[in-house]
């Protein structure tokens, strides 16, 4: 008998179902799905309340099934009979290495864009003209204030972030030797976060002559009404700021290989070549480690200009594990205005994607995957400040991403919102992020609304759109005390893990 994926006759679609199964969570850390019969299996929500073995098939049918129903008794109902698994490892990709190998130390490693935010208070935004922006940054860089209007900016905030939440973070970029440098390697190092240089070993030049290899700034300038405006010298660059770099360096590229996940944004390209940041993903991928895209507010600028850079652009989507966007950045890359269908659209688009992730700011978020969509609303939170909230965010994100195989979708996005809306409670990006204790206040409030008529609920729908194949199943809702319940788990338990590390070394 042949595989129905591939059609090869030596195929592991043979074995019996949960040989397979096993076989796909070792190799693949995931369960692929592409088809549901229908029969009904009745299983408690909360797998604690049953004896061991019930809890071991609660956990994998949990794990397995798409959540299809949620029941007054607070139960679940399973829908499926028959399972068609899909094979990405045995057939679409033969011979790709494994996914996650006991070698990947590193949670998550981010390329690029690093620099100092200078946080200031104006009393009117900078114009909008090319020319007299530039003149009004010089003014502004002729006298910079002092340090305590200066903060970690761009990738900083996710590895902050993230190093909050218990992953072990590496950034890859360029930090100048001079007091902003040293000002950054200080913050980094005070976050547990390491830093690897992009920079060969012989200091030689990384940008044009115009450059002189200092660490990049950007000004954070605030108006009365609290409305933000960035100015810094990407906004004037006909190049990438690194314009000299062709290729990584085998340190940078070896960290990629012992990563789980490399984040890569937008603003990347403000700095390196687009061949140094696809080689970078490929480099990635051929690693087994899986490849995040934030394209920001770049979404537009490489999708409205010449053919090339569209080109590049669907390049990184094709490469990218997980896809992290805003509505209007998917609205610009697939013309759709319904964030549901851009997000499919999206999904379908990317030849390795397995999460669309629409930011929605206070309407919450979406995550699209194979088996269905999955959303929630934003935290109720005192907003202060929303800078660094997206950034925070998909630190989450990756962590859940990196967990998938034991823990639901449903208590990433729990856990992604608590992070976001912890940030968004604060005044900057930064050190200013989320920290754990935060997180952990806003998940414990929502458990305490266990029971209210009012309480928010997590979505998920399915559909047919990416699989055709696939049979109609009903939409259902998970309380939102039960995923904050989950997603306060999580946070401990990779906190525990992060200290428990910490005291080995």
């Amino acid at each position: 008998m042949s595989c129905g994926v591939c059609r090869s006759p030596g195929c592991s679609a043979q074995l019996a179902y949960g040989e397979q199964l096993r076989r796909i969570e070792r190799e693949e850390g995931r369960i692929p799905l592409t088809r549901l019969a229908v029969t009904t299996t009745r299983i408690p929500l909360r797998p604690e309340v049953v004896n061991s073995s019930r809890r071991r098939r609660s956990r994998r049918l949990w794990q397995v099934l798409p959540r299809l129903k949620l029941l007054p008794s607070s139960t679940i109902t399973v829908t499926a009979t028959s399972l068609s698994p899909a094979f990405p490892n045995e057939c679409a990709e033969r011979g790709k290495k494994t996914k996650w190998s006991s070698n990947k130390t590193v949670d998550v490693t981010t390329l690029g864009n690093l620099c100092v935010d200078i946080v200031l208070n104006v009393p009117q935004l900078p114009p909008a003209s090319v020319e007299e922006k530039f003149t009004y940054m010089k003014r502004l860089v002729a006298a910079p204030p002092d340090e305590s209007y200066w903060e970690g900016g761009g990738n900083c905030n996710l590895t902050i972030a993230g190093a909050r939440l218990g992953l072990h973070c590496v950034t890859l970029g360029h930090v100048g030797n001079e007091k902003f440098g040293h000002f950054l390697h200080r913050v980094l190092e005070n976050e547990g976060i390491e830093h690897v240089d992009i920079q060969e070993e012989d200091n030689s030049p990384i940008g044009d002559d115009d450059y002189d290899g200092s660490t990049l700034l950007c000004w954070v300038l605030v108006d009365p009404s609290h409305q933000h405006a960035f100015c810094s010298r990407f906004d004037f660059n006909k190049s990438p700021a690194f314009s000299r770099i062709k290729q990584l360096p085998a340190g940078a590229k070896s960290v990629i290989q012992k990563s789980k996940a490399l984040f890569v944004n937008g603003f990347a390209f403000d700095e390196l070549a687009p061949s140094v940041v696809l080689d970078a993903m490929m480099c990635a991928q051929e690693a087994g480690c899986a490849v995040a895209f934030d394209p920001g507010p770049r979404a537009h600028t490489l999708f409205r200009s010449n053919v090339h850079n569209r080109n590049i652009l669907e390049q990184l989507l094709c490469l990218c594990d997980i896809l992290l966007l805003t509505a209007d950045e998917a609205e610009v890359l697939t013309g759709m205005a319904d964030p549901l269908a851009s997000a499919t659209a999206l999904l379908s688009r990317g030849k390795l994607s397995k999460w669309v992730v629409l930011k929605l700011g206070a309407d919450g978020c979406l995550i699209a995957t194979s088996e269905g969509i999955y959303g929630a609303p934003a935290f109720k939170v005192d907003v202060v400040d929303t800078v660094g909230c997206g950034d925070s965010f998909a630190a989450a994100v990756m962590l859940g991403y990196n967990m998938r195989v034991s823990v639901p979708i449903t208590t990433t996005i729990a856990l992604a919102n608590a992070v976001g809306a912890a940030t968004a409670m604060g005044q900057g990006a930064g050190r200013n992020v989320a920290s754990a204790a935060k997180v952990t206040d806003i998940l414990s409030g929502i458990q305490q609304q266990r029971g209210k008529d009012s309480e928010e609920h997590l979505s998920i729908s399915s559909f047919g759109t990416i699989m055709p194949d696939a049979s109609p199943v009903k939409p259902f809702s998970i309380p939102m005390h039960t995923a904050a319940h989950d997603a306060l788990n999580l946070l401990n338990v990779t906190l525990n893990k992060s200290h428990s590390s910490e005291m080995l070394v």
